[in-house]
Order: C-alpha cells, then structure tokens, then sequence
C-alpha cells in the first residue's frame, strides 16, 4: 500500500478521528466496552492513509473444581459371641478332730475393803479360760467398774483359781479437771445473769462442789459469789440477780472441787473463768459479718439458725426479722415466710445459734413439702435492729443462700 500527503487545500476536510478526507464515518454501531482485553487492529482502507483501531476480544479458559464430601451415618452392630472352656472340679475331703470331753475351772475372786457396792451399783468383769488342761490358767478383765483394781495374786490348786484384787484409782486427775466442764455460758441480761455448763464429772463415788463467783476485772472486787446446788443431772443452769455498771468489765468464774477414793490423790479442784465485756462495742454491734444465719432439718423439721457473735449486752435491745425467699420458674424472689424475734426471748445453744422451728413462722404444709424438701436451695435474710441504751439505732440485713438437707 503507498500513501503520500495530501496538499493542503485539496480533497474533503478530515474528520475527527480520521486524520484524511474522502472517506465516511464507519456506519457500525459503537463496540460495547471490553470485557476481557484489547488488542491493537490495523485494517487498510482505499485512503491515502492507514487507519488503526481497538476490537474487543473475548477470551475464555476451562476451569476444572473439585471438592471433598464426607457423609457419616449411624448404625448398630451386634455379635453374639459363645466362649466355652473345660474344667475339672473335684471334691475335696478334710477331716478334723472332734473332741468329746469339756474340763473347767473354778474361779474365786477376792476383792479389796471399802469397793462394797450400793443400791443399784454393778460392776461387770469378763473371765477366759487359758492354757491347757495340764496347765490351766484365766484372765480377768475388768468391762465396767466403779472402782479401780489391780491383781495382787492369782492361785490356781486343784481345779480352782483364786484371784485378789487390790484398789486402784480409776479416775486421773486431769481427766476430771477442765476437760470434763463443757459448754459452759454466761450470759448478762438486765435482772443479773444466766448460766448454764455440762459436768462429766459427775460420777459415782465422786462429791463435786460447784462455785459460781462474779468479779469486776478492774478492781477484782467480788460482786457475786455463791455455792451451786449438786444435781445428779450432768447439766446445770440457773440465774443471779446483779445490778451491773455497764461502764465496767466483769468476769464470772466457776470453781469446782471433787472429792473420792477412786479419783487419783483423792481431790482435785479447778476454775473455769469467763469474761464479760459491759462496755458497749458500737463497731461490733454494726458488724454485719457476726451475723450468721443458716438452715437445719428438712420438712417439718426445719430449723431457722441464726448465731450472733456480739455480746449479748443487757442493756442493748437487739431484734431480728428473718425472711425465708425462694426462686419461682422465672428466676423472681418469692417470700416463702418472715416473722421477728427478740433476742432476749431466744434460748443460745451448745454451738452459739438460736433456733427457730419453722411451724413458728406459719409456713403452709405445703410450701413446706414442697420448697423445704431435701436439696432445695432457701435465701435466708436476717434484718437486725438494735437500740442502744442511749436511743442510737442500729439497722443492717446478712442473707445467706442454703441447701436444704
């Protein structure tokens, strides 16, 4: 193809994107944008010129995808399966020798002066038969004895044993000092004092005295002092009319003397003090962590306890408001029961609680078998009131969450 330039002046004005005359716009429609990519076209047109343009190429490539499919499925497989062996069992034949004749002995036993025994006193001695019937012999072993023994000597001639005993302390004088006085309580109240203690000493042939004497901590001046009267009942309780000063310290002291023959030294005495503190501990009485409350029983026999851990100061009027609440289906506090109590009307037991039986608090039957059965969980929520003697008044709540069991 030859192309020469055209003279100025001559032939048709170009047109845009042409760059010569003489020859027509292309009557083809617009190409729609690219979609894959150009290349670069030349065409030769009957021009004195070379005309180059872009053409739309469409281009496609093959795609191979694969995936991975795991498909599980349940199914129940069984066997039976019978397993044999061969054994042999044989019967085995033992003989022993049986002996058809007894031999005895005769035993006398010779005991001490001063152990005669009174009214209804028993005591229980277990006899075995020892040795053999060339060479007899028995042993005496004391079960259950008032008195304490120890074997002087032991004959035995002709088919008789003769045995005497000899007397023994049966009781060590620390096993009947402080550790045989147990739960011992002194309590203030605004008529005087209330007292109560447990006395495992109290055994036979022992006298024990019991001295209850109230000083004041300071001065160590005798306030009250009194001789208790002896009971065959282990426990003791009773109560002294005292006009404190609550602007001073106290302490009770409880002495006890024993007496008897089967105690080792034949006496033995000790005293057991117990401090009480009249001075009002405001902090202590705000304190809601001495608060402690709990449950104890199921059913019927559910008791409400609540242990506080301050003085119980006479002059101080303390109260308590207990609310038992529960959780409905939808999660909300139900009141199950709620009722007040004075401190003053409740009885402190061996373990430092009051207890309250549920039927005081007027809970149906119902709720009873069904929210205080075993494993059911119970919020106990104690409100606490108390009047100081100057008219402060003092108000806090202590819950605790419980099982029932």
């Amino acid at each position: 193809m030859i192309s020469r330039e055209r003279p100025p002046g001559v032939g048709p004005e170009p047109y845009p994107g042409n760059g010569g005359g003489g020859v027509r716009p292309d009557p083809r429609p617009e190409p729609r944008p690219p979609v894959c990519r150009d290349r670069e076209v030349c065409e030769n047109h009957p021009v004195s010129r070379q005309r180059c343009d872009w053409e739309q190429v469409y281009k496609t490539r093959p795609v191979t995808r694969y995936r991975t499919v795991t498909k599980y499925r349940k199914e129940a497989r069984t066997r039976t399966v019978t397993r044999y062996r061969e054994e042999q069992r044989c019967c085995e034949t033992r003989y022993r020798d049986v002996f058809d004749r007894q031999w005895g002995l005769q035993v006398q036993v010779q005991f001490p002066a001063g152990v005669e025994l009174l009214n209804n006193e028993t005591e229980t001695f277990k006899i075995d038969l020892a040795g053999t019937e060339a060479a007899p012999d028995v042993v005496l072993t004391p079960v259950s004895t008032i008195f304490g023994y120890k074997i002087l000597s032991k004959q035995i001639n002709k088919g008789v044993a003769t045995i005497v005993l000899g007397q023994i302390p049966r009781y060590k004088a620390d096993d009947l000092k402080e550790k045989s006085l147990q739960a011992f309580v002194a309590t203030p109240t605004r008529e005087g004092l209330n007292y109560s203690f447990l006395d495992n000493g109290l055994l036979p042939r022992i006298s024990s005295q019991h001295q209850l004497v109230v000083i004041e901590t300071a001065t160590q001046e005798v306030v009250v002092q009194t001789e208790l009267q002896s009971t065959a009942d282990r426990s003791n309780s009773g109560s002294l009319l005292i006009n404190w000063d609550y602007s001073r310290d106290y302490q009770v002291i409880l002495k006890v003397q024993r007496q008897g023959t089967v105690i080792e030294g034949q006496a033995v005495q000790f005293e057991v003090v117990k401090p009480l503190s009249m001075v009002l501990d405001i902090g202590a009485l705000k304190d809601e962590k001495r608060i402690k409350p709990s449950l104890r029983g199921t059913l019927n026999n559910v008791q409400v306890l609540v242990k506080d851990e301050t003085v119980p100061y006479a002059s101080v009027n303390t109260r308590y408001y207990i609310t038992l609440v529960r959780k409905n289906a939808l999660g909300k506090n139900v009141v199950l029961a709620e009722k007040g109590f004075s401190r003053t009307a409740l009885q402190e037991g061996a373990d430092g609680f009051y207890a309250m039986n549920i039927k005081d608090f007027g809970i149906s039957s119902s709720d009873i078998s069904n929210y205080l059965k075993a494993g059911s969980k119970v919020q106990v929520v104690v409100q606490v009131d108390r009047v100081t003697p100057d008219g402060q008044k003092i108000q806090f709540w202590q819950s605790a969450n419980v099982e029932v069991r």
